[in-house]
């Protein structure tokens, strides 16, 4: 064994290359998330516009039902109320 450290840089190296080629692929996996969420220059295909269009249909849809729902109340309401000879 040398007493120059020549071992130890060595070690010392690969050790260094180990972290920097584990920094690139989580730097990779993290470019691949963003893209995923926010698209790559288009929106449209990012979870985050796609999700908010989702609660925009939900919402609309809620609203649609709620419309129908009181339309059917109102209808038998005034069934109802003719059958009884108002």
């Amino acid at each position: 064994m040398s007493w120059d450290g020549a071992e130890r840089r060595k070690q010392t190296m690969s050790c260094q290359q180990e972290i920097l080629e584990k920094i690139a692929s989580v730097e990779r996996k993290i470019d691949r998330i963003s893209l995923a969420i926010y698209g790559n220059g288009e929106p449209a295909k990012g979870f985050i516009v796609r999700m908010d269009r989702l609660e925009q249909t939900k919402s609309a849809l809620l609203w649609t039902v709620a419309i129908i729902g009181t339309s059917v109340i109102g209808i038998i309401i005034h069934g109802i109320a003719q059958a009884m000879g108002r």
